[in-house]
């Protein structure tokens, strides 16, 4: 992943500077800017909340379905914000196909507002219970419907309590846009998080299921469209890289040889770790790489960090190694 936001602390300020990204990479969203897309499609293009909710339950469903295994129940667990209202779409959705659905909630339901509120009196059959230990034994499918995206810092009691209970079971977890815990900003952690096999993240993806340790925690990752108008505010701070890469390397020309067509160095090794920048393995690695992407000479420069009293340097190990490309 590419990131290119970049923070300026001149005269103590923190300012962050954002670019149009470029046609290579594929955007991924922050919180923040996640915020912005919901806030113009409501306020500036008149698509009511409960819409995109109900998209977003709806899609949560349909991932929740093909990820349940056996014929055990879907168990849902919802917080009481908008993640959770999501969860109980989700749950009225599963219902109505006929497939038997529990809902848990870690809060009491009388703390649930607005859009969460509205689908929760919209819910048919059993009404949400409080989590227990060993409801979610036995399930097809658990579903975590905690903590969102506008979540960050180390989840509390009840909520790391259900996270802890959502782990600890078998079934495969289906996250809510963003495995709970899971900073959708930047991937971090603190405390407790899910471990989810499938996230179904809303509209586009975000940067915390693609940076560790909130990718390894995201599993599969499912992009959901809710509706929201095209024209809608472009996230500008990252992007993954796409296969579209490719096309800005450029082409070595047929009559091209190591004079003419550029040089790829290759720089690694660490303290402690040196031997690996400067065997067989670079090298090889630079050959299938550096000279197969182009370049007429591969040249590579192993170096170990010295940190000594009064500050540190580099200096090289085991010397320098070469390798030329032997046809066009």
């Amino acid at each position: 992943m590419v990131s290119l936001t970049h923070t300026d602390t001149t005269a103590g300020a923190v300012a962050l500077l954002r670019w149009t990204l470029p046609e290579w990479l594929d955007p991924v969203y922050e919180a923040a800017e996640m915020r912005a897309v919901d806030q113009w499609a409501i306020e500036q293009q008149g698509v009511p909340s409960l819409d995109l909710m109900e998209r977003a339950g709806i899609g949560l469903a349909r991932v929740t379905a093909a990820a349940a295994r056996g014929a055990g129940h879907v168990r849902i667990v919802i917080g009481k914000g908008n993640n959770g209202g999501d969860g109980l779409v989700a749950a009225r959705i599963l219902r109505e196909d006929g497939q038997p659905v529990d809902v848990s909630a870690s809060h009491p339901l009388e703390e649930l507002r607005g859009d969460a509120l509205a689908n929760l009196e919209r819910l048919p059959g059993a009404a949400p219970r409080p989590l227990e230990p060993g409801l979610l034994e036995g399930s097809s499918a658990v579903v975590d419907a905690l903590l969102g995206t506008g979540f960050s810092g180390e989840p509390r009691e009840p909520l790391a309590g259900a996270i802890r209970a959502i782990n600890e079971q078998n079934a495969p977890v289906v996250a809510c846009d963003v495995p709970s815990g899971v900073d959708a900003s930047s991937g971090e952690v603190h405390g407790e998080a899910v471990r989810a096999q499938v996230t179904a993240t809303f509209h586009g993806s975000k940067v915390g299921l693609h940076v560790n340790p909130g990718k390894g925690l995201a599993g599969e990752v499912s992009v959901v469209e809710i509706g929201i108008p095209r024209g809608a505010p472009a996230p500008g701070s990252a992007g993954l890289i796409s296969q579209r890469a490719v096309a800005l390397v450029p082409r070595r020309a047929q009559d091209g040889s190591k004079f003419t067509s550029g040089t790829v160095v290759v720089a690694g090794g660490s303290r402690g770790a040196h031997g690996r920048a400067d065997d067989g393995s670079v090298l090889g690695a630079a050959h299938r790489r550096g000279l197969r992407t182009g370049g007429g000479a591969a040249v590579g420069r192993a170096c170990v960090a010295a940190q000594a009293a009064g500050g540190n340097d580099a200096r090289p190990a085991r010397g320098e190694w070469r390798a030329h490309a032997t046809g066009a």
